[in-house]
């Protein structure tokens, strides 16, 4: 006959071990009562364990990214006023054991989420495009005006190199034989030669004398260097020959002297204004040589070099702008030593 065993509970330490039916025969009552007292033991510990569960996901309900919410306020979680759906218990670990439980608190609690869409209202993004708008209002005219510059200057010595060239093919020994009055090139063979190189296009007072004047003041004229009021070019007059590149130059004998104007971006770009796109050198008749107006030397019965009065600012003299040729080749701000030249223009 087989030998049938039964578990014999020790109780205290909760420790188990199989016995013989002969022994189990003998105490039969005893037996009973192992089988009672084992059962009634694990329908206490599966309480237990039950109760403690509860308890770990009620704990997991009150908490919400580490805050935890009372039982007071987590009944009341409903819609979110930020497009937010109901709160729920997306992921449920429950506690199976009480070893996990920690001064009252789970490990392991429900994690609540919200399922939200990310969006701004409307008065962020207004609120937004004004601050924007501001700060554009403030720092647009500078970045622009700092292009201009920038672009004027590189116009200005692409302009010179190219008169520097043209003079260098030009004859010197014919500037002795200018003679004065006229329109340029047409009473003299150093000019013929001197814009032949430069490489003129056209002559735009070759049918009318005064085409260029007409052409300059439909455009608003030319201004001084400051920019407030309209400037005195009498002597040196205006450019009239437009080159290829877009530029636009001009030259003459006239109140006693030589005279070669440029424009670096001609006549249909801005601003138009002597010192700023429109600049003027002087022909010495002894040495033969183009120097910059605005240097300490008489021309044309001037001497131009009073900064204060030809090239400022501040000046309200109509030939504001005559004398700032040297300081543009110096790159030297006529009225503030700490800034360039082309940083400083009004």
């Amino acid at each position: 006959m087989k030998t049938l065993r039964f578990i014999k509970y020790l109780g205290g330490g909760g420790d188990f071990r199989l016995i013989g039916v002969q022994e189990a025969r003998r105490s039969r009552g005893q037996a009973i009562n192992v089988i009672l007292n084992l059962f009634q033991d694990l329908v206490f510990k599966s309480k237990e364990a039950n109760r403690h569960r509860s308890k770990a996901n009620l704990e997991g309900r009150r908490r919400y990214d580490g805050r935890l919410l009372t039982p007071i306020f987590f009944p009341l979680l409903g819609k979110d006023k930020r497009m937010c759906s109901d709160f729920k218990v997306t992921k449920l670990i429950p506690t199976p054991t009480p070893s996990l439980i920690r001064d009252g608190k789970s490990d392991n609690i429900s994690l609540l989420r919200r399922k939200c869409k990310a969006a701004f209202t409307l008065t962020e993004v207004l609120i937004t495009l004004g601050i924007i708008g501001v700060v554009a209002v403030m720092t647009m005219p500078t970045i622009i005006a700092k292009f201009q510059h920038k672009a004027l200057e590189t116009a200005f010595k692409k302009t010179y190199s190219s008169l520097m060239q043209a003079m260098i093919y030009a004859e010197p020994e014919l500037i002795s034989d200018i003679t004065g009055g006229g329109v340029v090139g047409d009473n003299s063979e150093f000019y013929k030669k001197l814009w032949e190189k430069y490489n003129v296009v056209k002559n735009l007072n070759e049918n009318d004398q005064y085409a260029m004047d007409k052409l300059y003041n439909s455009l608003g004229g030319i201004k001084t260097y400051s920019k407030k009021q309209e400037a005195d070019v009498g002597c040196p007059q205006k450019p009239q020959l437009m080159a290829a590149d877009g530029t636009s130059v001009g030259g003459l004998y006239n109140c006693g002297s030589l005279w070669v104007s440029i424009d670096v971006n001609g006549p249909y770009k801005k601003p138009n204004a002597l010192g700023n796109d429109i600049f003027y050198f002087g022909i010495d008749a002894d040495s033969k040589r183009l120097f910059p107006l605005g240097m300490d030397k008489v021309h044309g019965y001037l001497n131009l070099s009073a900064q204060e009065r030809y090239c400022s600012i501040n000046s309200t003299d109509a030939r504001n702008g005559w004398g700032c040729t040297v300081f543009a080749l110096a790159n030297k701000c006529p009225d503030d030593d700490s800034k360039t030249y082309w940083e400083c223009l009004p």
